[in-house]
């Protein structure tokens, strides 16, 4: 099914807050990314930053802790 933007797909939470790690589940049994979001933040990788990669520049996603962040893709 087709979505008319990435965030429209998030259907998972890969980032957690350090006071509730387990609100993550990035692989369907309920683990989170391996940096949380303070340990993200304190890398520049903050709700709002902008980073910059092989000429490419991307914007971090500003949305609230513990809501879904990426797409778990069917089947992988």
């Amino acid at each position: 099914m087709p979505y008319p933007s990435l965030s429209g797909a998030f259907d998972n939470r890969g980032i957690s807050d350090d006071s509730n790690r387990s609100a993550g589940n990035l692989d369907g049994g309920g683990s989170s990314h391996s940096n949380s979001a303070q340990a993200l933040a304190a890398e520049g990788l903050s709700p709002g930053a902008t980073v910059t990669h092989d000429g490419l520049t991307f914007s971090c996603r500003t949305l609230p802790r513990g809501s879904a962040d990426n797409v778990l893709a069917s089947g992988r």
